[in-house]
């Protein structure tokens, strides 16, 4: 048996055996790391066969990845990866997904369709064939990995709104609300590529799941109320998770940001002092204590 890491050339020359038996445990290999095993049979030191076609397989994804782990999507096929998450508790209940990050190097994003599995094998799903203008989900080249995809709950934008490569914060295509309570008991996640097409093909880049102890919602129905030459008014509702203040933005065209708190339960402010005939963007964030805050609000425009 010779076993490389998966764009090695290898050898000919075994690095296991030989064997006896009718399986063989590789130990000591790196986590989330592609790799492929040649094998041969031995009939007598004169007697041996020639070596059998690669047989590929990933070791278990540790969350988050390293970046640039640089592993191949199978295409116009189907690629599984397991992932090791140590998050333990009842999904759902006292543990919520804030967020998953992903960058992908793909051809042609379009192809793809992106699932995340809970151990329990609920389904999310991140992206469904989403990208034809551009590639790439994330930048693949940020040796940072902090160019992502991030796929966020409750987020304002949709994939089907925006173009690759995707940079920030989107909503899953699938709805995670409609998941049952899902016990977390160490067993393995799974991160799956469906690839509808030959020639394109992709890498995945690195990833990482982003849990939450608390479960903080955008608040709801955001709407603009009033406006005067020096004023905007805003009002909202309070999501069933409640918030206990909300952090107000003001954007002006020219990038200058202002910001406010306010009581969750207020549902409503006035921003004062503002320019006459001058755009805004307005938006709104609920945050439920000093580690838990909401996904930004879809923007207001007014003027």
């Amino acid at each position: 048996i010779e076993l490389v890491k998966k764009g090695s050339q290898p050898s000919g020359i075994p690095t296991h055996g030989p064997v006896a038996q009718r399986e063989i445990v590789f130990g000591g290999l790196e986590p989330s790391t592609a790799y492929e095993v040649y094998i041969r049979t031995v009939c007598s030191p004169s007697s041996i066969s020639s070596w059998n076609v690669a047989i590929p397989f990933t070791t278990v994804l540790e969350m988050p990845t390293n970046c640039q782990i640089n592993l191949p999507l199978k295409d116009n096929g189907t690629e599984t990866f397991l992932l090791e998450v140590p998050q333990t508790g009842i999904l759902g209940v006292d543990i919520f997904i804030k967020g998953i990050d992903l960058i992908i190097e793909h051809d042609w994003p379009a192809d793809l369709r992106v699932i995340l599995v809970s151990p329990n094998g609920q389904q999310l799903v991140l992206s469904n064939h989403n990208g034809t203008a551009q590639d790439d989900f994330g930048i693949p080249g940020d040796t940072t990995c902090l160019g992502v995809t991030r796929f966020a709950p409750g987020a304002c934008r949709q994939l089907k709104e925006s173009t690759p490569p995707y940079l920030g914060t989107f909503r899953p295509d699938g709805d995670v609300e409609a998941w049952r309570p899902d016990t977390l008991n160490g067993n393995y996640w799974k991160l799956v590529f469906f690839d509808r097409a030959l020639k394109d093909i992709g890498k995945l880049r690195y990833a990482n799941i982003e849990f939450s102890t608390q479960k903080c919602l955008t608040p709801v129905n955001f709407v603009l109320t009033g406006a005067d030459a020096n004023e905007l008014s805003v009002s909202w509702d309070v999501p069933a998770a409640t918030c206990n203040t909300v952090r107000l933005s003001i954007t002006k065209t020219d990038g200058t940001i202002q910001e406010v708190f306010v009581e969750c339960s207020e549902k409503q402010y006035t921003f004062f002092g503002l320019e006459p005939n001058t755009d805004y963007i307005l938006n709104i964030t609920g945050i439920c204590s000093d580690f838990s805050q909401s996904q930004e609000s879809c923007s207001i425009l007014a003027t």
